[in-house]
């Protein structure tokens, strides 16, 4: 059973200063800002348009997988869990735009890559 929380941003920014603060001691937890619902606009200049954000919170690098990110999109209502649905994922690399900081979420060497940044980096941000 996944301790994540899962809370609407409704307006509201934490800064990676503020997550870094409160994971501080805990090297191997870490902050999402999900983004959903909304969707790409073409390359270059990319932005991800007419969408809605929700900070989970209390995620540990060392238990979490693709399917914890599943479950959040069950909570949201974007999956029924009786039906199977694609979904992709991607989060974006601290300090890149949307056109080159993406990488896929897809897989357990995905979620390895991701790890790598969550020892500098408490706020990883993630695309559906």
């Amino acid at each position: 059973m996944p301790v994540w929380n899962l809370s609407e941003a409704r307006g509201r920014m934490i800064s990676e200063a503020e997550v870094r603060l409160q994971y501080g001691d805990h090297p191997t937890m870490f902050c999402m800002l999900l983004n959903h619902g909304g969707k790409f606009t073409d390359f270059p200049g990319r932005k991800y348009v007419n969408g809605k954000r929700h900070y989970v919170e209390l995620i540990d690098i060392e238990t979490f997988c693709v399917h914890d990110i599943d479950d959040m999109m069950v909570k949201l209502g974007y999956i029924d869990e009786n039906l199977h649905v694609e979904m992709y994922y991607h989060f974006r690399r601290r300090l890149c735009d949307l056109d080159s900081g993406l990488f896929s979420l897809a897989s357990d060497d995905d979620v390895r890559h991701l790890a790598k940044y969550v020892g500098q980096h408490k706020l990883i941000e993630v695309y559906t």
